[in-house]
């Protein structure tokens, strides 16, 4: 795969690989070893974009160490939520913590972060991405839109300033 990987870099242009192979074949751990690789020994490497939908076969931290700052890692809205929920707990306001859909969020969090299994962890994760971020993102957005001296919602030109 190593062989294939670098040929197709090399290419001139834009291209695009998709590589298909079963479960635990090593395709996220070769992909990773040859970018963090190719980074560091070419003079002016070409832009990698590299996309999974299953972060649970990527080494995310050691990724990072081994690319420092030659490395982006975009999270969808559901693990920046999951991530980031605890960080701004405290400046959520009352009526949407006692919202029903936050305090679903905020049971799911705990099962989340309570257990070792990684299979719990992505069954919860995937009920707060089908069942709750959509709901909770937009008791946010209602929050906001609101103008709290007048209790209508915002104009555009409102939103701006």
């Amino acid at each position: 795969m190593d062989k294939l990987i670098e040929k197709f870099v090399k290419k001139e242009g834009k291209n695009l690989l998709l590589i298909d192979m079963p479960t635990g074949t090593g395709k996220s751990t070769k992909v990773m070893d040859f970018i963090s690789k190719y980074i560091h020994s070419e003079k002016n490497p070409k832009k990698i974009l590299y996309i999974t939908g299953l972060k649970k076969n990527l080494n995310e931290v050691e990724f990072k160490k081994r690319l420092k700052d030659d490395v982006l890692f975009l999270n969808n809205n559901t693990d920046t939520l999951i991530e980031n929920y605890k960080k701004v707990n405290d400046s959520i306001s009352l009526s949407i913590k006692e919202n029903p859909i936050t305090k679903k969020l905020e049971r799911l969090l705990k099962v989340f972060e309570g257990v070792a299994s990684n299979d719990v962890r992505q069954e919860t994760r995937n009920i707060i991405e089908s069942e709750i971020e959509r709901g909770f993102r937009g008791l946010i957005e209602n929050e906001i839109s609101v103008n709290k001296s007048t209790g209508k919602k915002r104009t555009l030109q409102e939103k701006k300033s």
